[in-house]
């Protein structure tokens, strides 16, 4: 449980929530992010369902909203976060990195959306930038233990990245 007051908590939130459906993109974008900084839960969702906005900034405000705001209790997002880390088409990549940075904050201990989640995940390990890699690594991290340990396949793809040109 978090012990500092959220956004909800001190009503700051609740004026921003309008501002999402605003007709600017930017005024849509300046209130996820700002929504994602309170750590609001109304604001996760609306932030949620801004990753399929038509403005790419948007997409990309609402996923930095939700890696600066999501906690460990929000497993209700993990699944509408990777439906939007699988569609298509992709998202941008910074989109893509911080939907990775939101799900490593989360406790999934549900085994079918673990499941999803390595799946999803993945795929990433092998991504264009070394950032975006970088995150997807760290987060399978997470999804194995010594109890559950990856299959053969992931641990190939992981040992690829030591072959990888960047040095992080």
């Amino acid at each position: 449980a978090a012990t500092g007051l959220t956004g909800a908590e001190e009503d700051i939130a609740q004026p921003l929530l309008p501002l999402v459906k605003h007709a600017d993109p930017f005024v849509r974008a300046g209130a996820l992010l700002c929504l994602g900084r309170l750590s609001d839960r109304v604001g996760a969702r609306a932030a949620v369902l801004a990753l399929t906005d038509a403005h790419t900034h948007v997409q990309e405000a609402a996923a930095v909203a939700l890696s600066e705001g999501t906690r460990e209790e929000d497993a209700e997002l993990v699944l509408p976060l990777l439906a939007v880390l699988g569609g298509m088409p992709s998202p941008a990549l910074a989109t893509r990195e911080a939907i990775l940075l939101a799900l490593s904050r989360i406790h999934v201990a549900d085994a079918p959306t673990l499941v999803r989640l390595r799946h999803r995940v993945r795929h990433q390990v092998l991504g264009p930038t070394a950032s975006l890699r970088r995150t997807a690594l760290a987060l399978l991290e997470r999804c194995y233990s010594e109890d559950d340990p990856p299959p053969a396949g992931v641990v190939d793809d992981v040992l690829s990245r030591l072959r990888d040109d960047h040095p992080e």
